[in-house]
């Protein structure tokens, strides 16, 4: 409560959510590599999910936030990606493309499939992943 009254003057009309996150990981002591669900989903999963969260992304990985880190579906944050910046991105880090789920399923196959259930996310990633090693 100490750091939300300290920086409650953070303006609501402009997006503050990176500099909270900042905030939290620098001033809060937030373990990026804690599980937050029963799925074992980590804050790196959720921030994959949204494509204009690259600088979230950044700033977990960059607090030691481990990018090949798997949900109870023994997914990594790869096959949520939701921008072709954030997948780079994950591989740049080391993020292994390779890691199958629990299905049997690559980032690549995953994104392919939502594909063809005509599902949006993953649509910026899948040519990249394709393309990756």
């Amino acid at each position: 409560f100490k750091l939300i009254e300290r920086y409650s003057n953070l303006s609501p009309k402009k997006d503050n959510r990176p500099e909270i996150v900042r905030l939290l990981l620098e001033k809060g002591g937030a373990d990026v590599n804690a599980t937050l669900a029963e799925d074992g989903t980590s804050p790196l999963h959720y921030a994959v999910e949204k494509k204009h969260n690259i600088q979230i992304v950044k700033q977990l990985v960059e607090h030691g936030a481990n990018v090949n880190c798997k949900d109870v579906y023994q997914q990594t944050p790869l096959y949520d990606a939701a921008s072709k910046e954030i997948a780079q991105y994950l591989l740049q880090q080391g993020a292994d493309p390779t890691v199958k789920n629990s299905t049997g399923e690559t980032p690549l196959e995953r994104a392919k499939y939502l594909m063809n259930l005509d599902i949006k996310n993953n649509y910026d990633a899948l040519k990249f992943l394709d393309d990756a090693p």
